[in-house]
Formats: structure tokens, C-alpha cells, sequence
């Protein structure tokens, strides 16, 4: 085997030296043959002779040797890249067309694929993350998937290894200490001491949270931070460990630094620091939480009606003993509930449900579950737009394979094999394929940035995952190189060697088998065709649906300004909140351009929903196992008049109402059509514990509170209390530009209240627009991909009839010598390029009925067989066939009969 080696580098490494060896060696053995012969008695002449019969020619037995010895495949095929490079920079503008063309499809597809890699591949930055496994409840009813804490530490207590079970909260924003500027704040996760054992996570520097940290509630007040918060917060001094940091006004010790790479397990929200969760109700973490017979304002670690926190662990396989192990906690507290229950069909259904383990091996993705179906939409749209340049690169190497047939058939007349010369193409075709890859690639991480920045909204700074170029896109693209090289190269390479040898040299490369070559042509032109319209078609559907979103009515005023502040992060304590919120909207009231002001506790389409369910209505009467519930909010006076709501029936809240003792509610249509088919909801009642606990004193239209695209969901909106909770969002009406007037809200703000952080500013236009940034990005994409097939298809179309009227001139001179009409060739020539179109389109239509439905559940109040779209992406392919026919129909009624009669 060395000596293998140590010979294929010798051949490779000093070819030119073995190649001048060998032929030394050939001739000297072929000279003693011939001095034996002459010595036999043959004149000079008749003993080559007799040698060459013997032995073969000298450059054959020489070419019999190379071919023999090893290393020879190897050397071929550098020769061939040689030879093929040479032959592409002889035609640069060949060369150049091809490879941009290629390089938008292999590009747009690299690009996509990264940003797939990134959101439904990658794995999470931990050892043996397929390992990693999530607490999840199967169950036929509805219900939360969060735990509380005093419920982990019994699965914990019943775990085979205690520490192999954590708990982690989502990820919260954080004050963090201001120098005077603009508040500052850190993504900051509470978790377990477990966390970091169980996904064996190891620091850079100092140590993890561990076990010791969930003894005492509000007595472990230290901190992991993340590798780039170091690094920025601190200019990854060596000496942070041991400094002191403030989240939320609640002073921490830095203990450790995680590993580079290490940002939490949520894909689109990056961890900076990591607290015990015995500190929740100091740094006043109140978000993502189901609340049963609780009270959300005290510490939540005791409350087992509070249910917040997500359970991970390890385990081998799915249903081994670390499910068993949490089931077996599990049951004797689910048959207790059961106990409770009086009907016996809600009582199956609630015994019915057990946890199981699901993989957790790539953490948590919003943005994974919502971008799922459009990126798959997006990876076929650009693979066919890939395959339409192939087809395009396919009819130009057809049609500069016409050129080099005199050259195909000296090389086969002389002894090379078809194999051989179909083998050199196909290396121009790589050729061809990796430059438009390098070219592909260069732009990808681009691209693909850029429409992450454009899907999740960050203009600036860094992404929170990264959709570069890694192992596994260079490998995709690899594939999809080598795929498409074969497709474009194969078909025009097996082409260039099917000819008649005595054809192609008295011919001098004018072309034989026309009729084949062309008729590959068209039959990939007719491809090219319906591949467009099923792209133009998705463009349109996917256009037509934006445009359906973003014109129906949301029910709110278009004046409306969200102003987010976080009194929490202010320090406000609850005491002082009312007469926080009646300064506020007083002093936003008196600012010019202002029409009127008010406070919520959710905000417009900011992704606040708080969902109560376990609700008992009158007068309805729930089927087994419903879970009744509706979406609530809590607001301040004027909300409905301030956000543009107007009401339906009963009416709004008086002055009196807020901070009174009587608990009423308004709720929406929704609400009316949900739980009051047929009745009056006005004077009805529903309640928490019992059903007459709050009465509905009016009823408000439906609005899209919560994102354009969703419809309006059952909602109750309750007057603050005595008490009103921490908020979020202000709500303001501007008299005139809401975006002047918005600077000024800022300034007020910043000036009477300078502990309240004042987030952003921002009009409800620009919340509605946010929520479409996916159907935004898909509109745009589709476009772009079916402009460049039109694009390339009409380059197509025009290229094959352009080679038609080139081979033909000869017969069109003909022609216009007995007289035909020019008007009459034009329309022929037309003519065949319009049929090549109608084909294209026949089989193209189908097709989009067919697959249409895929797209059906990504598009709002348009079919995927909209007759409209469909009819209007035919109108321009049409139009565009017709164009690109029409370019090379009038070169053919422009032939001079007498010029092409000579050149024949």
C-alpha cells in the first residue's frame, strides 16, 4: 500500500520526468527489436515495419502504459479540468453568462438553506444534544405545558438521579444599572441549579449554578454570564468573575462566564446571564405563567397554582426509565384530581393524560414553528428556479456543441473513446458549476442575513443566531453543484458525440443531427415554461394575500401611538402605581397634538397575551373536556375611546368603575358569538369560582388586538382596581402625525418621570406592519424568484429560436429567392416560438392546480387556483413568449437571400 503511494505521488508530483522516461523506455525497446531484425537479415524499413506489428505504434504503447499505471484516472482528469479551463477562458462571454445564471440559482438556494440550516437543523452547542429531552403532558384536554416549582421538586424527589432533572423560566429583559443615557438591559433566564449539569454545560472561568442554589428563596443572588455579555459588558476583562451586577434593581455576583457559543436553549433570544430561580420574585419576574389559586404579586416558588417553568433532562431514548420515573410521581397527584371532579366523562379525559419525553436536542424556536411551512415553500420555489437555469445552460451548451462537432470528430476519428470525450465535457460543466458555487456562496451569507434581519426585525447590531456558511451548507451546496452540473452537462455532452464522423468533417462543424438537437432544445424551452408559471402563479398567490392582509380593517385608530414603559424595572412599588398611572396620562394628555391617553396592562399586537381559562359562564353549559377561556386584558379609563374601539351594546367604563368595588367586564363579539349563541350578554355573568362572580356591562366590536393575520379571539377587558397591576404599554391618540407626536410623548415622559423606563414609541401602523414581516418577506421573495424565471425563460426561449433561424438561413433564403412573403417567414418563425409557449403553459397549468394546495394553509382569502392570478401570470407569460419569439422572428424576415445563398 505505501509503495502505491510513494508511485501515484511520483507520477503526479513528476509527470513530465516519468512521461519522458517512459517514452525513452518505449523507444529504446522498440529500437532493440528493430536492430535484431535488421541482424536477422531485414532491410531497415521492413524491420520497423515487422516491429510496429509486434509491438504497436510507440506513442500507442506508451499511451497503453499511462493508461495502466497509477495514478492514471487521477492525471486524466487533470488534464481535462486543464483543458476545459482553457476553453472557458477562450469564450469569456459564454463563460460569463452561463455562470451568472447558474450563480443566482445555486446562490438562492445556498442562501435558503442556511437560513433552514440555522432555524431546523442545528442542534443545540452541548454534548450529545439528541440526548437532551423536554417534560411535555400528552392529554386529550387543553392544557398549559409549565410546571410549578413545588411540582418539579416532586419529580425531582422521584427522579432516578435528582440532579438530573432542571427548570428553567423563558427569557426576560432586565434592567440593568444607567450612567444617565438610554436604559440599558440583558437577556436574563432564571434556571435551576441543575441546568448547566443536565445539558453539561461547562464555564470558561468560575463555576455554574448548582444544587446549592435552590435552598433559600431571595438567598442566592449570584449570576453566569454568557461569553458575549462579558465581552461587552465588561470588555472580557480576566477579573469579572467576582464583580457585582444589577438585574432589575436586585444586586448579583458574577460566579462564572459560559463557554463561547453558549447562548441558552432559546434559538431567536440569546442568554446573557443566568440567575437561580430562588431570586424570581426579587428581580420581579413576572411573564409566560398559568395561574390557578394563586397570587401572581408574591413569590412564586411556593405556589403550586403558578405554573412557569419548563423541565428538561437526559435520557437514552424517549420511554425509558426517566419517563416512567416522572409518570410514577405524576399519577398519584392526577388520581387526586380526578377525585375532585364530578363528571365522569371530564373525569376520563383528566385521567387520561400522562408527561412523555420529546426530543429537545435543538431547543426552543418561535420562530421555528411559524417559519416551517414557508421555508419549505421558499427551498422548492428556488430549486425550481435552479432547475430553469439549468435548462438554460443545458440550450446554450446544445447550441455551442453545434460549433465544436468538427472537433468532436477528430478526436473520436483518432481514437478516443465516446466515454472519454463525454467524461472531459461533463468537467467543463463542473467547471462551469463550481465557479457559479464560489460565486453562489459569496453572496449566500449575504442574502440570507439580510432576510433574517428583515424576518425578525433587527436593523442593526448582531443577529441573535448566526446563519453563516458552515460545514453543513457547504456540503449542500456541494450536492446541489455536482446534481446541477450533471443535469446541464450530460444531455448536450451525449449529443456532441452522437454524429456521423464523415458528416461532421465534410460539414466543418456546420452541425448534423439538427432536428435531435433542436428538438432537445425545445422540449427543455417547453420545461423552462411551465417551471415559470408555477413560480409566477406562487408569486401572485403569495402578493395577492399581503395585499388582502394589509387592507382589511383592524377596528383600531390609525392615530393610535404604543408607548412601552416598565414601571417594574423602575423600581415603582405597588403601592405607588395609581397615582404613577394617573401622572402619566395626565402629563402625556397636556402634550400638544394629543388628543387623549390611557394605560393597559397588554399592549396592541406587541405579543402580550394573557389567557384565562377554568371559567364559568352563565347560562353556558361546557361539553367534557372543553376548556372555556378567553384572552383578558386589564385597562385604564378612555382605553376604548383612545385605540378606536367602538362599542356594540351595553356601555363603556365609567369614571367610577375604575378602582371600584363592583367586577364588571366589556367583552368583544367574539365573546358574544363563543359562549352567547342567541342570548343577550348584557346583565349576564361569569366568574373564576363561581359563575355569578362578574357581570358584562357592554360589549365592544371586534379588533385585531393581537396581529393582523389572526382573527379576533374572545376577549374580556376589566377596569383596574384599587391595585392595578404593573403594565406594559401606554396607549395614546395623536390629533395629528403620530410620529411627531411621539417624540414629544418621549420627552414628557423622560422629564416628569425620570425612573420610568420609556422603551419605545412606536404607532400602531408599525405594530400591524411588524406582524406581517413573515407574509412581507414571502411577497417579496416569490417575486424576485418569478421575475428572474421570467427572465430566464424568455432568455431561453429567445436563444433556442435564435439557434433555429442561425442553422435555418440557408433554407430562408431559399425561401425569399421563390418569393415567400417576409411577413409570412416572421410569422412562422413566431409562429413556433408561440407553440413552444402554449405546450409550456398546457402542462404548467395543470400542474399548478395540482400542487396549489400545498401553499393553501400560508395564504389569507385567496385560493392557490385563483382565477385571476392564474390568468394573469399566463397573460405575461404569453407577452414575454411572444417578445422573445418575436426578436428572432424579425432577424429571419430580414435575411438576404443572396448573402445566405453564397454562405452555403
Amino acid at each position: 500500500m505505501l509503495e502505491r503511494l510513494r508511485s501515484l505521488w511520483r507520477n503526479l508530483r513528476h509527470r513530465d520526468a516519468v512521461d519522458r522516461d517512459l517514452d525513452e523506455e518505449v523507444r529504446a525497446v522498440f529500437d532493440l527489436l528493430v536492430d535484431e531484425k535488421t541482424k536477422a537479415g531485414m532491410s531497415l524499413e521492413q524491420a520497423r515495419r515487422a516491429a510496429t506489428i509486434e509491438l504497436g505504434r510507440e506513442h500507442a504503447i506508451a499511451q497503453q502504459v499511462r493508461e495502466a499505471r497509477t495514478g492514471a484516472s487521477i492525471d486524466a482528469v487533470l488534464k481535462d479540468i486543464r483543458y476545459g479551463a482553457r476553453m472557458l477562458r477562450a469564450n469569456p462571454g459564454f463563460t460569463f453568462v452561463i455562470v451568472l445564471s447558474l450563480a443566482a440559482g445555486i446562490g438562492a438556494n445556498s442562501a435558503i438553506f442556511s437560513i433552514a440550516n440555522a432555524m431546523l437543523l442545528r442542534a443545540l452547542p452541548v454534548p450529545e444534544p439528541e440526548h437532551v429531552y423536554i417534560a411535555r403532558y400528552e392529554s386529550r384536554l387543553p392544557v398549559t405545558q409549565r410546571m410549578s416549582y413545588p411540582f418539579y421538586e416532586n419529580l425531582r424527589a422521584g427522579f432516578p438521579t435528582p440532579n438530573g432533572l432542571a427548570a428553567m423560566s423563558r427569557v426576560s429583559r432586565m434592567r440593568l444599572p444607567s450612567d444617565g443615557g438610554e436604559t440599558q438591559s440583558a437577556a436574563v433566564q432564571l434556571v435551576t441549579g441543575e441546568f448547566f449539569g443536565v445539558l453539561r454545560v461547562a464555564p470558561q472561568a468560575g463555576r455554574v449554578l448548582g444544587p446549592e442554589d435552590n435552598r433559600t428563596m431571595s438567598g442566592h443572588p449570584v449570576t453566569v454570564i454568557s461569553d458575549a455579555f462579558w465581552r461587552r459588558r465588561f470588555n472580557a476583562s480576566p477579573d469579572a468573575v467576582g464583580r457585582d451586577i444589577t438585574f432589575n434593581g436586585a444586586h448579583f455576583t458574577i460566579v462564572g462566564i459560559a463557554p463561547p457559543g453558549f447562548t441558552g436553549v432559546w434559538l431567536e433570544s440569546p442568554v446573557e446571564a443566568w440567575i437561580p430561580v430562588m431570586m424570581q420574585h426579587d428581580v420581579k419576574y413576572v411573564q409566560n405563567f398559568s395561574a390557578e389559586d394563586s397570587d401572581a404579586l408574591k413569590p412564586w416558588i411556593p405556589q403550586d397554582g403558578l405554573r412557569w417553568l419548563d423541565v428538561v433532562t437526559r435520557a437514552d431514548r424517549a420511554d425509558g426509565m426517566e419517563a416512567a420515573a416522572l409518570n410514577a410521581v405524576f399519577r398519584p397527584l392526577l388520581l387526586k384530581r380526578a377525585d375532585e371532579i364530578d363528571d365522569a366523562k371530564e373525569r376520563v379525559l383528566t385521567l387520561d393524560r400522562r408527561i412523555v419525553l420529546e426530543p429537545f436536542g435543538m431547543g426552543f424556536s418561535n420562530l421555528r414553528t411559524q417559519f416551517r411551512a414557508p421555508l419549505y415553500a421558499l427551498l422548492g420555489m428556488v430549486a425550481l428556479l435552479l432547475l430553469i437555469a439549468c435548462a438554460n445552460t443545458a440550450n446554450l451548451l446544445l447550441a455551442r456543441a453545434s460549433t465544436r462537432q468538427r472537433e468532436m470528430a477528430v478526436r473520436l476519428s483518432i481514437g478516443a473513446s465516446r466515454g472519454r470525450i463525454i467524461g472531459q465535457l461533463l468537467i467543463e460543466s463542473l467547471l462551469l458549476g463550481a465557479l457559479a458555487a464560489a460565486v453562489g456562496l459569496a453572496i449566500a451569507p449575504l442574502v440570507s442575513e439580510l432576510l433574517v434581519r428583515m424576518t425578525i426585525g433587527v436593523d442593526s447590531g448582531p443577529l441573535p443566531f448566526s446563519v453563516g456558511i458552515d460545514a453543513r451548507v457547504v456540503a449542500f451546496t456541494i450536492a446541489i453543484t455536482l446534481l446541477t452540473s450533471f443535469l446541464f452537462g450530460f444531455a448536450p455532452a451525449w449529443r456532441a458525440t452522437d454524429l456521423s464522423l464523415a458528416s461532421a468533417l465534410k460539414d466543418s462543424g456546420r452541425g448534423t443531427h439538427r432536428g435531435a438537437r433542436l428538438s432537445l432544445s425545445k422540449v427543455l424551452v417547453v420545461g423552462q415554461v411551465a417551471l415559470s408559471l408555477f413560480l409566477a402563479v406562487g408569486a401572485g398567490l403569495f402578493a395577492r394575500s399581503f395585499t388582502n392582509l394589509v387592507s382589511q380593517p383592524l377596528g383600531l385608530e390609525d392615530q393610535v401611538l404604543s408607548v412601552s414603559i416598565s414601571p417594574s424595572l423602575g423600581g415603582y412599588q405597588q403601592g405607588e402605581l395609581p397615582a404613577l398611572y394617573e401622572r402619566i396620562v395626565a402629563r402625556v394628555e397636556a402634550v400638544p397634538g394629543v388628543k387623549s391617553a390611557t394605560v393597559a396592562m397588554c399592549g396592541l399586537m406587541n405579543g402580550c397575551r394573557s389567557n384565562s381559562d377554568g371559567v364559568f359562564i352563565s347560562g353556558y353549559t361546557s361539553q367534557p373536556g372543553e376548556q372555556v377561556g378567553f384572552q383578558v386584558n386589564g385597562v385604564g379609563p378612555n382605553y376604548f375611546v383612545t385605540v378606536g374601539m367602538t362599542m356594540a351594546a351595553g356601555r363603556n367604563f365609567a369614571p367610577q368603575d375604575i378602582g371600584g368595588k363592583n367586577k364588571i367586564a366589556i367583552i368583544n363579539e367574539a365573546m358574544v358569538r363563543r359562549y352567547f349563541k342567541g342570548r343577550d350578554p348584557i346583565g349576564q355573568h361569569f366568574g373564576f369560582d363561581q359563575p355569578d362572580e362578574i357581570e358584562i356591562i357592554g360589549v365592544v366590536r371586534d379588533a385585531h388586538v393581537n396581529s393582523v393575520r389572526e382573527a379576533a379571539v374572545p376577549m374580556v377587558y376589566f377596569p383596574f382596581d384599587a391595585n392595578p397591576p404593573y403594565i406594559g404599554t401606554m396607549q395614546v391618540r395623536a390629533a395629528g402625525d403620530p410620529v411627531v407626536a411621539g417624540a414629544a410623548i418621549r420627552r414628557a415622559l423622560q422629564e416628569s418621570e425620570k425612573r420610568l423606563p420609556v422603551d419605545r414609541v412606536v404607532t400602531i401602523a408599525s405594530l400591524a406592519a411588524a406582524t406581517l414581516r413573515q407574509e412581507r418577506l414571502i411577497a417579496r421573495l416569490t417575486t424576485v424568484v418569478g421575475l428572474l424565471a421570467l427572465v430566464l425563460a424568455s432568455l431561453g426561449l429567445y436563444g433556442v429560436m435564435a439557434y433555429a433561424v442561425k442553422q435555418r438561413t440557408a433554407e430562408l433564403g431559399v425561401r425569399f429567392a421563390l418569393g415567400a412573403p417576409r411577413g409570412r417567414v416572421l410569422w412562422m418563425v413566431l409562429r413556433e416560438s408561440m407553440v413552444l409557449v402554449v405546450i409550456g403553459l398546457a402542462i404548467g397549468v395543470p400542474a399548478v392546480m395540482a400542487v396549489g394546495r400545498l401553499i393553501s394553509p400560508m395564504l389569507f382569502e385567496v385560493k392557490p387556483t385563483d382565477p385571476l392570478v392564474v390568468s394573469i401570470a399566463i397573460g405575461v407569460l404569453f407577452v414575454v413568449g411572444a417578445w422573445s419569439g418575436y426578436l428572432p422572428a424579425l432577424r429571419a424576415s430580414r435575411v438576404d437571400p443572396l448573402t445566405a445563398l453564397r454562405q452555403e
